[in-house]
């Protein structure tokens, strides 16, 4: 029985979540994460901005 081909994605998955290698490999690495961190937090605050416009004001300053 022959052995099921691994996909490409795993293939890159076992790469983003290693902790050696090369400068290059480590510096590639920490780039992507970084890249994908700074993508999930201004998503998260950009619909924190998109519901924050929908919702009605209150004026503080009114009697």
């Amino acid at each position: 029985m022959s052995q099921p081909e691994k996909s490409k994605d795993s293939g890159w998955w076992r790469f983003l979540n290693r902790t050696d290698g090369s400068l290059k490999s480590r510096v590639l690495r920490s780039g992507f994460w970084q890249a994908l961190t700074t993508v999930g937090v201004n998503s998260l605050i950009f619909i924190k901005s998109a519901i924050m416009a929908r919702l009605p004001r209150r004026n503080c300053l009114a009697s």
